[in-house]
């Protein structure tokens, strides 16, 4: 499975975004107007989001679990289709790094690229790790193909024990971010 990439970026570095393969775009803004202008070259998606920068949940313009929801269904949506997401936001510095984060963590299992290198919004990066999780659509089955690529792989290559209803194996190639 080729890893998706996901470009954060400002607002205004938004609007200079071009790409030779197939995207699609989160663009995050505070109010429901002056989204960014974005190039629809190559693009095949656009969600608009409209909340405020802030970590507290208690303020009636705050990222919401029916927001985090809504973001994931279109992730979903545009999985297959496209290779990279372009999520921004107004200064491309917490909310956009937020999701990101997130995202790398549901689909990856590896969200540090983007703990180490920026200040991504607490609450956005737990709402939607919660929406992922309530809503059982766990990226597991974005890895099912390599399960079974290496399932096979090990079943010609390494031994396989049985351990209770868990496979393991023992065959050391395997990728460690398939949890097993």
């Amino acid at each position: 499975m080729k890893r998706k990439k996901f470009e954060v970026r400002s607002f205004w570095n938004a609007g200079i975004f071009r790409c030779d393969r197939p995207w699609a775009a989160i663009s995050i803004n505070t109010t429901d107007d002056g989204f960014a202008d974005l190039s629809t070259t190559n693009r095949r998606g656009l969600l608009r989001l409209a909340f405020a920068d802030t970590d507290d949940p208690n303020r009636d313009d705050a990222f919401t679990p029916a927001l985090a929801r809504e973001l994931l269904d279109f992730v979903d949506r545009m999985w297959d289709e496209v290779e990279v997401f372009l999520i921004h936001c107004e200064a491309g510095l917490s909310r956009s790094p937020g999701v990101a984060a997130a995202l790398a963590e549901i689909y990856y299992n590896d969200e540090s690229l983007w703990l180490a290198y920026s200040f991504p919004n607490q609450l956005v990066y737990r709402l939607l790790l919660e929406a992922d999780s309530d809503m059982k659509r766990t990226a597991f089955r974005r890895r099912v193909p390599t399960i079974i690529k290496t399932v096979r792989s090990a079943r010609s290559n390494a031994q396989c024990e049985r351990s209770g209803s868990s496979l393991r194996l023992s065959d050391r190639r395997q990728d460690p971010r398939v949890p097993f």
